[in-house]
């Protein structure tokens, strides 16, 4: 890089620091989102969607939700009673070479769960979530990951 080469990129950095501090402030400005009691409680006592129908379970999901700008965009559907889910990550989700992080994969399990949760009607949280990987997840490719409940204790 040149001498000007710098001084553009340093005046470029400095631009993007005064729009996303401006971004920032106006963010820091609104009401902060909370999901009520009410709101949380309203999935469980919401019809079950019927077979072939699509499963909903919150918006502001981090790992699937419509409102989340980061979400991996797995959508989820009843069929029988088991929640059929499908996702294509992209390279935003990428751990090793052309495969997906560890981490995000074990959230897409833990999100179907959360998917046959809503279709079962029941009240429950993941205590324990192991994941032993066989091979990598693929980028790029459209997989379909299904949630059942095999055994039922307490």
């Amino acid at each position: 890089m040149t001498g000007d080469d710098w001084i553009d990129a340093t005046s470029l950095l400095h631009e993007m620091t005064r729009s996303v501090s401006a971004w920032v402030a106006s963010i820091e400005e609104r009401e902060p989102r909370v999901r009520t009691l009410e709101e949380l409680t309203s999935q469980v006592t919401a019809p079950s969607p019927a077979d072939g129908e699509p499963i909903v379970h919150t918006d502001r999901c981090p790992v699937s939700g419509d409102a989340n700008p980061l979400s991996t965009g797995m959508t989820a559907r009843r069929d029988g009673d088991e929640a059929v889910c499908r996702v294509r990550l992209g390279k935003a989700y990428e751990g090793p070479p052309g495969r997906a992080h560890g981490g995000v994969v074990a959230a897409l399990f833990d999100d179907a769960t959360a998917f046959l949760v809503r279709l079962l009607q029941v009240r429950c949280v993941a205590a324990d979530l192991n994941v032993s990987f066989r091979q990598g997840f693929p980028l790029e490719v459209e997989v379909e990951l299904r949630a059942r409940v095999t055994r039922r204790e307490g």
